[in-house]
């Protein structure tokens, strides 16, 4: 939350995953999709691990909901994946001739392992314990390379057939099957000795193994010769072959539905063949989605993923129904956000799947996705109608009401429509033409180009400005900016701002600044929309030369807090003060940032990356600088000060502290060094922080000092509470706190926040003192603040049930006649208790006391039968011996602690 002395301007709070409406906390590298190479799945976590080429991570899908719940970096392009058993790894196999160690368990990536070969393939043996790594030398001489998980270290390798693709292990004989693609053969080793124990021909260009081991069988995909070849592990000898339709890619073994599946390419598309193992014969063929390129099955479903290399989804296959039941989809491509103030949702232009996507941004969530032309890039919303307006990249312009999700229609501009923009004063969209030089200009009410406005060449962006009623059109390839009338849609002015290629533009309407950003100049420049002239330039030195990646915007102005936001790629957004052209800072977001937005209602700031297939969420970072003045120079630079602000302490040796903070209240407390204390501002309280930076002056001067310590008890762990200090307020959410600096004299002091049917008393030192009050401070002291409630206290039993029983708490006996729960009114603190006896039973397993925190509690009596006693001999009370009422504890326990909250439970049965 808090920042060092150097502030952070923003940061990103969570992400959003467009493709399947989840919402990751913090900056969150999507890396969704774009070339699935590999499947697995992960017996501890259960999840499905895919090695996404092209993003460098694997992708972590959740098999039951059906949605990509993580990524964790995998190297450059991994293309197979090995899990380890023994230590819960992933072995990741990568074509920058690198293993990556990942811990699944927490998404990490634990160790990199070069080997200096072309990495092919990767598996697990768990009978020498070693990974064993398929690579290919420069003379295609394939080889494994053995791996000890043990040590992460590289211990050997071994010599098999031309291009090891596959490799797969049978716990059948404990043998390792390697698809050898130039070959046309399947090389066995035995690991044990790490010796080839034998070479088998298969059909022409295997690809893919796949093992039954309850039937000791090893499949063998060739893609060359359309066929499955069967290897009998018991003599390592094919005894029969599967035709197949296509080539096929991949193969697994479905154990729970006893079959075999088999993945093929058809020409652009693919084929999904299933095989019951237990007499190798076709069960069904189903077409699958484009060009298949590895599957995998869940064995606890038995659901078969299907994932599609170019699509960039996995697409879920029910064996039981031959049907596919639906699309994991691994890749998006978020161009352009537009908000809408209507109904508060943002509007995200999708150039991957077509469509407009509907985002709410209280949940994080996607809400609809409508179709929006055949290449959506920019989208302008209209608060008359509500409706947004998509520009097409085909030239037109798609229509969308943003209410009901409804496509309207489409309207034909321009050639290359780039962007557009809505005209709050005369209620007009207004879309750049950059193929053919013009301004369309559309009515709404008419829903048509009532007026095209010659432009100069390759027009590329265009802002409006509230302030004059007037558009900004910058170009690439030219130092102009072309200034519209937006009353009569005609052009008034040409601005030279000697910017070349001004790529993107933004209007700051209550400075009356137009930014401009140029790619190749790597700056931001300032134009004054009154005089229209240059009269700043900001250079971009952080990150060099900004990149654009779509035809998104990446340049918006946050008119609350004067901050212009460019997202220029490097997976970072730069942030800039309006009112000075400084740099702030930046923060990282996801993948080649395209395009920013910002959301007035909840203060956000988001940010479409276009190859993550994600928003980030940012909220704004606000500064909270302490000055301080009093102290000898000398005493600054050798002890310092002290500041505690939300719960983060920093010593400070400098006269200026400044925290980056987002919206909300921050508890803070001050200090200097020994024999200083504070005088000119107050030494502890709570700083509101509401879209807009604060300063807090401070002054030290020489004098005792002393330390109020202020503590609670009664209250929950996690209950935050605030005491009123002579008109201040000290808040904390744990038992104590310390007031520091504080000169003698009287100070005022209440409960700023008690609870609803607390009563609470009070000691100062060890004297008792009212609730609120004055105390008189002349050392170091201590104010303690007892809170008391009667919480319910519930007693279960279980055993008789049906029959009456009574328990003994406080001193007083508590009865329930139809064998029910006894409910008893107890406050803050520990109590013995008795269960009165019952002829025939004996009560176990339950602690002699209870002990009440600030929380309801809930305690079950267990009643068992005892041996030797009539069911109708008399009963007593009290505790201590069989023939009086007793409580027997539980084994290793004499209390019950409960925490925070605890939650009445239901009778148990």
């Amino acid at each position: 939350m808090l920042g060092p002395s150097e502030a952070v301007p923003g940061e990103v709070e969570s992400t959003l995953v467009l493709t399947n409406g989840t919402s990751a906390p913090g900056n969150f590298l999507s890396g969704i999709g774009l070339t699935p190479r590999a499947l697995l799945y992960d017996p501890a976590t259960g999840d499905l691990e895919v090695a996404a080429e092209s993003s460098g991570n694997l992708i972590v899908v959740n098999p039951t909901s059906d949605r990509v719940v993580g990524a964790i970096p995998a190297g450059d392009e991994p293309v197979s994946i090995a899990y380890d058993p023994s230590n819960g790894r992933l072995y990741v196999a990568d074509q920058s001739n690198t293993v990556s160690v990942i811990d699944p368990s927490t998404g990490t990536l634990v160790a990199t392992l070069p080997s200096g070969y072309y990495l092919t393939s990767i598996a697990y043996d768990p009978v020498s314990g070693l990974v064993y790594v398929g690579i290919l030398t420069r003379n295609d001489v394939g080889r494994l390379l053995l791996l000890d998980p043990e040590n992460d270290s590289w211990v050997g390798s071994i010599t098999v057939g031309g291009t090891p693709v596959s490799i797969a292990y049978d716990p059948a004989n404990e043998n390792l099957y390697v698809a050898d693609f130039l070959d046309d053969n399947v090389t066995v080793v035995n690991s044990m000795s790490d010796r080839i124990a034998g070479s088998i021909p298969v059909g022409s260009e295997p690809e893919s193994l796949a093992v039954d081991p309850a039937n000791d069988e090893i499949f063998v995909a060739n893609a060359g010769s359309s066929n499955v070849s069967v290897i009998d592990g018991q003599f390592d000898v094919v005894v029969g072959t599967l035709s197949v339709v296509g080539a096929p890619e991949s193969v697994a073994v479905d154990a729970p539905q006893g079959q075999l599946d088999v993945v093929a390419t058809v020409g652009l598309t693919g084929n999904l063949s299933t095989f019951d193992i237990s007499n190798d014969t076709l069960a069904t063929a189903v077409p699958t989605p484009l060009d298949p390129s590895t599957l995998g099955v869940d064995p606890t479903t038995g659901d078969v993923y299907v994932a599609s290399y170019y699509s960039n989804s996995l697409s879920v296959f029910d064996p039981t129904t031959a049907h596919f039941v639906g699309d994991v989809i691994l890749g998006s491509e978020p161009d352009a956000i537009a908000y809408d103030s209507l109904n508060g949702d943002l509007l995200v232009t999708d150039r991957a799947t077509r469509s407009l996507d509907v985002v709410d941004p209280s949940n994080d969530s996607v809400v609809a996705r409508i179709s929006a032309g055949s290449e959506p890039i920019m989208a302008a919303f209209d608060p008359n109608n509500g409706c947004v307006y998509v520009v097409d990249a085909g030239g037109s312009v798609s229509v969308l009401n943003a209410t009901n999700d409804e496509f309207l229609g489409s309207i034909t501009v321009g050639a290359e429509p780039l962007t557009d923009v809505y005209d709050s004063g005369n209620g007009e969209v207004y879309v750049v033409n950059a193929g053919s030089d013009n301004v369309s200009v559309i009515d709404p009410s008419e829903a048509a180009v009532v007026a095209s406005v010659a432009v100069q060449v390759f027009p590329t962006s265009i802002a409006y400005d509230p302030a004059n009623g007037d558009l900004y059109v910058a170009y690439v390839g030219s130092e102009n900016v072309t200034v519209i009338d937006g009353t009569n849609n005609s052009v008034v002015a040409e601005v030279d701002v000697g910017v070349i290629d001004p790529t993107a533009v933004a209007v700051d309407a209550a400075s009356g600044l137009l930014f401009l950003l140029s790619e190749r100049y790597s700056a931001v420049f300032e134009v004054s929309t009154a005089s229209e002239r240059l009269i700043r330039e900001v250079g971009l030195p952080l990150l060099g030369a900004p990149q654009f990646y779509g035809f998104g915007d990446p340049i918006a102005f946050d008119d609350r807090n004067g901050y212009l936001y460019l997202a220029l790629g490097y997976n970072l957004t730069e942030v800039l003060d309006g009112a000075n052209g400084s740099l702030l800072g930046y923060f990282g977001v996801g993948e080649n940032p395209d395009s920013v937005a910002y959301d007035p209602q909840l203060s956000e700031l988001f940010v479409a990356n276009l190859v993550d297939g994600s928003l980030s969420v940012v909220r704004p970072l606000y500064l909270v600088s302490f000055h301080e003045t009093g102290l000898p120079s000398g005493a600054l630079s050798r002890h310092g000060w002290s500041i505690e602000l939300g719960g983060v302490r920093a010593h400070e040796y400098g006269a200026w502290a400044t925290y980056a903070v987002g919206n909300g209240s921050y508890p803070y407390s001050l200090s200097g060094p020994k024999g200083f204390r504070v005088t000119g501002g107050p030494p502890a309280g709570s700083i509101a922080v509401q879209d807009a930076s604060t300063t807090i002056s401070v002054e030290l001067e020489r004098g005792a000092t002393y330390a109020l310590t202020i503590a609670v008890t009664g209250l929950a762990h996690d209950r935050s509470w605030c005491v009123n200090l002579s008109g201040e307020a000290v808040c904390a959410d744990r038992s104590t706190t310390k007031v520091l600096n504080l000169t003698g004299g009287a100070y005022s002091y209440a409960v700023a926040s008690p609870l609803v049917g607390q009563s609470i008393s009070a000691r100062f030192g060890g004297h008792a003192v009212n609730a609120s009050g004055t105390l008189d401070l002349t050392h170091a002291e201590r104010l303690t603040f007892s809170f008391s409630y009667p919480y319910y206290v519930t007693f279960w039993e279980v055993g008789r049930a049906g029959e009456p029983w009574s328990v003994t708490v406080h001193g007083e006996t508590l009865t329930n006649s139809t064998g029910g729960p006894i409910v008893a009114h107890l406050g803050n603190g520990t109590y013995r208790y008795s269960v009165v006896r019952e002829v025939g039973y004996r009560a176990t397993g339950v602690p002699s006391r209870a002990v009440v925190s600030g929380a309801p509690a809930s305690v079950t009596v267990t009643f068992v039968p005892r041996a030797g006693e009539g069911p109708h001999a008399s009963a007593g009370a009290g505790t201590g011996s069989d023939s009086a009422p007793r409580l027997d504890a539980a084994p290793g326990s004499s209390e019950l602690r409960l925490g925070t909250p605890v939650v009445v439970a239901r009778r148990p049965a």
